[in-house]
């Protein structure tokens, strides 16, 4: 629930797809524009409201940054396989070869 509320926060969008998504039109407060110093009871209502739904605005998010998401996987990846083609190799000489400890 915490991390819906960051991405309300975060993207300015209200429910999945608008207010229409929060039950019995209980808005919470990261769903309205709020100016700075408002100070609390804020009461959220439907004129205040973020009109777009975080489905879309997170869909557009994350095709902007699709590129570096795959980049960063592919990235991962490759130090992953190197990290286990080094312990394979580690595994492998101290089991078939003799290995002296330095004093």
């Amino acid at each position: 629930m915490m991390m819906m509320m960051m991405t309300i926060f975060q993207f300015q969008c209200c429910g999945v797809t608008g207010e229409q998504n929060w039950p019995f039109n209980r808005l919470p407060v990261t769903c309205c524009h709020m100016n700075p110093g408002t100070v609390s009871p804020f009461n959220c209502t439907s004129a205040l409201t973020y009109q777009t739904g975080c489905q879309s605005v997170l869909s557009q998010s994350l095709a902007n940054n699709a590129y570096s998401i795959g980049v960063t996987a592919a990235f991962v990846t490759c130090l992953q396989a190197l990290i286990t083609g080094a312990a394979g190799w580690l595994a492998y000489r101290s089991k078939f070869e003799e290995v002296e400890l330095e004093r």
